[in-house]
């Protein structure tokens, strides 16, 4: 049980919410659900002892980044900034997660010409890849982390761009013939957003991550590349 201490403005809020007629729509990307466990898990934990009331839903890739772009939620789970600074979203501090992009790539790979070379990139991606402005690089969409990395595998694609804990996927797949980049190519922080018409529950959301990260809910990547664990 969390002991929630909110400022007059919080509570402001929080009655305001509480006065809606339907819940809060939460959503999600598929890949934050099952990549993400705990922190959903965390999330909806501290926003149910928050008061808040909610429906989450998770969508594939395509269709979630549709319902980004046209606002179509109340609560986004787990957004790069790149993303939010596109959509025209809030963005609530502090952030949940930070990234650093590495490229992954096919052994047989030579580094030092990457012209005409073809890059899985799974649908929605939004961080920006350095290399698209040196080099012709031909992109194929996938659906998911693993489709990328099965593409490098097995030598359909010579590279995809995704972060550190794609080393997980591979161990789990059992993939081989793929390397790892020895220094990141960028890297970003993952928010939660909100859309315009929410933003009385900037206040209430940035409680609720503070109060995630100070129980110590998640496991989430700091800015200096150092990692957490639960409690």
């Amino acid at each position: 049980m969390f002991q929630t201490i909110l400022s007059v403005a919080l509570l402001t809020a929080l009655v305001g919410l509480a006065q809606a007629k339907a819940p809060l729509t939460m959503i999600s990307a598929e890949v934050v659900t099952t990549e993400f466990t705990d922190y959903i898990t965390a999330l909806e934990k501290t926003m149910a002892s928050s008061g808040l009331q909610f429906h989450h839903q998770s969508f594939p890739d395509q269709r979630y980044n549709v319902v980004l772009e046209q606002g179509m939620f109340d609560v986004a789970t787990l957004v790069s900034t790149s993303q939010i600074e596109q959509s025209g979203l809030l963005k609530i501090e502090p952030y949940i997660t930070y990234a650093y992009i590495y490229m992954f790539y096919n052994d047989q790979l030579d580094l030092t010409d990457l012209n005409n070379k073809t890059m899985a990139i799974v649908n929605g991606t939004t961080f920006p890849i350095p290399y698209e402005k040196t080099y012709s690089l031909n992109r194929i969409l996938v659906r998911s982390n693993d489709d990328a990395l099965k593409m490098v595998s097995s030598g359909r694609a010579d590279m995809t761009f995704l972060s550190n804990s794609a080393n997980r996927f591979i161990e789990q797949l059992a993939l081989t013939g793929i390397k790892q980049s020895d220094e990141p190519i960028s890297s970003e922080s993952f928010h939660i957003a909100l859309p315009a018409k929410q933003s009385a529950l900037a206040p209430v959301m940035s409680d609720v991550v503070k109060q995630m990260k100070e129980a110590g809910l998640y496991v989430y990547q700091r800015e200096d590349g150092t990692v957490t664990s639960a409690n």
